[in-house]
């Protein structure tokens, strides 16, 4: 998939994804061309982390992609879209796929709406070209993962020389992700504070709260957004509704909110992962389509114990919505 990406749509707009997706990493590599007036963008509300669906023989399914949007779109007002993070499988996506998938997003929203392109490299180099192409294909700002092949030479000094020296080249700002989970690799919070300095480093995405608002104290004066993970890439309304329920200091309801949302969020997010995801919004009435391999697909039981705890929460209402779970 590495010249047509296997995206599922007309012969045209594969041609025209090729086109859009190669030529600005092309272009900036060998012209050496400096990057366009960096500005900051405001990362407040809720944005969904996507999944990119594919197809059984590994391809991405661009039309289930774009009718996803098309439902995030119609069933709430989100601040934005993750593209190319964990969700979304990126580890398996080439950096050509990765771009073309941010300007298929730019084209299904709102130009209101903000795309962040997952632009994680292992080398330094890479991630700036990864940052100017999807900045060119329409994306607002970028997330980045520390490298983490090398691991043991990833010291604090070369992980602050890393961000530094793609922010200084990124036409839009860098949001750090701080993911140990998967580069096992956990910056620290002085190596954050730090980093935060920077003019184009604009917050930080992580999952551990305590230091989210260690942090967020360490940074209270300067212009960086913390962001945290959940629920919204397959109840995008009710993360929206606990957004706006804590906003207004509506802490009881918010807090009834949040007790219903953790039980599924958990399950999907800690135990199966991005086939659970996938599994989970085909059951609510969005595209996962399948995993690309060698990620296997969730199991039936496991599609049973999805279904039950959607239930349990009052997610799932109808009974047919479960002949759904077969259907990617």
């Amino acid at each position: 998939m590495i010249f047509n990406f296997g995206l599922r749509s007309s012969s045209k707009l594969q041609i025209e994804l090729v086109s859009t997706a190669l030529t600005p990493v092309a272009r900036r590599w060998l012209s050496g061309a400096t990057p366009v007036q960096k500005k900051r963008v405001h990362l407040n509300g809720v944005f969904s982390a996507v999944a990119v669906p594919f197809t059984g023989t590994g391809d991405v399914d661009l039309a289930k992609f774009e009718r996803n949007f098309d439902k995030w779109e119609r069933d709430a007002t989100l601040s934005g879209y993750a593209v190319g993070g964990s969700n979304g499988e990126v580890n398996t996506l080439s950096p050509s796929e990765r771009i073309s998938l941010v300007a298929a997003a730019r084209r299904r929203v709102a130009p209101n709406k903000l795309i962040i392109g997952g632009a994680t490299a292992e080398s330094t180099r890479l991630t700036i070209e990864m940052c100017k192409g999807m900045s060119e294909m329409g994306a607002d700002a970028v997330l980045v993962l520390s490298p983490f092949y090398f691991k043991s030479k990833m010291t604090e000094s070369a992980i602050r020389r890393h961000f530094e020296a793609v922010a200084d080249e990124s036409p839009v700002p860098v949001v750090i992700y701080n993911n140990p989970f998967v580069s096992n690799i956990d910056l620290s919070l002085d190596t954050l504070a730090w980093l935060a300095n920077h003019e184009n480093i604009q917050g930080v995405k992580g999952g551990d709260v305590r230091k989210m608002g260690y942090l967020s104290m360490k940074t209270k004066d300067k212009n960086f957004d913390i962001l945290i993970a959940s629920a919204g890439y397959i109840l995008p309304a009710l993360q929206l509704e606990l957004y706006t329920l804590v906003k207004e200091n509506k802490l009881a309801e918010a807090k009834g909110l949040q007790m219903r949302i953790i039980p599924p969020d958990v399950l999907l997010l800690a135990e199966l992962g991005v086939p659970g995801v996938k599994a989970a919004m085909n059951i609510v009435g969005y595209e996962g389509g399948y995993c690309r391999a060698p990620l296997p697909e969730v199991t039936n039981d496991a599609l049973l114990k999805i279904e039950h705890i959607l239930k349990d929460n009052g997610f799932l209402y109808k009974e047919e919505r479960m002949e759904t779970r077969h259907k990617i």
